[in-house]
């Protein structure tokens, strides 16, 4: 399937030598987990409502979609994993449809006392984003710091709205070199009931 150069960026599948970090963390590893965790102050609350099994549909400029995405905690609970699969609907310009899949880190940066978000594609970019923003009321943004393999002047946001325990919202956004921000995808994501 034919991909634009946005879709190259935040759609397609992670090196697959990390697959071996995607496992669950077994009870014994609760020991090893970062210090504060689960506090009032711990810096990973907010990404911790992340954590499960989700649905979305996806709206934006590959088109209209469905995402599947898992976040887990991985290596003794000190990174959470996401993986994510979206299938976009055919349209004119990729009569086929498009998939896109990806995996991310985050990981917590102490002397910083920030998020980090890492997303790792299959063509070798990689993206490296900052929690920008306290936590205010029900949203968590990461602003992009960097990119390997890719055009560096481009900017990338990402924010995760939460409407409740059971949903939210993830809007991406990119700005060219001297551009605004502009939404490429806004997905609605809820818990996946088994």
């Amino acid at each position: 399937m034919r991909t634009g150069l946005l879709a190259l960026l935040f759609g397609v599948l992670m090196l697959p030598t990390l697959a071996c970090a995607s496992e669950p963390v077994p009870p014994s590893a609760a020991a090893s987990t970062p210090p504060g965790f689960g506090s009032a102050t711990d810096p990973w609350r907010p990404v911790k409502r992340l954590l499960g099994d989700w649905v979305g549909e996806a709206k934006g400029q590959p088109g209209t979609g469905s995402v599947t995405r898992q976040y887990r905690l991985v290596l003794g609970g000190r990174f959470v994993q996401e993986s994510s699969e979206s299938r976009y609907l055919a349209t004119e310009r990729h009569p086929l449809g498009e998939l896109h899949q990806h995996w991310a880190m985050f990981s917590l940066d102490t002397a910083r006392q920030a998020v980090v978000l890492r997303q790792f594609h299959l063509e070798g970019i990689v993206t490296t984003l900052l929690q920008s923003h306290p936590v205010e009321g029900a949203a968590l943004v990461f602003e992009s710091q960097g990119f390997e393999n890719f055009p560096p002047h481009w900017k990338a946001r990402t924010r995760y709205e939460f409407v409740s325990a059971d949903e939210f919202f993830e809007v991406f956004e990119l700005a060219a070199p001297g551009q605004a921000y502009q939404t490429y995808t806004r997905i609605h994501f809820r818990r996946r009931v088994r």
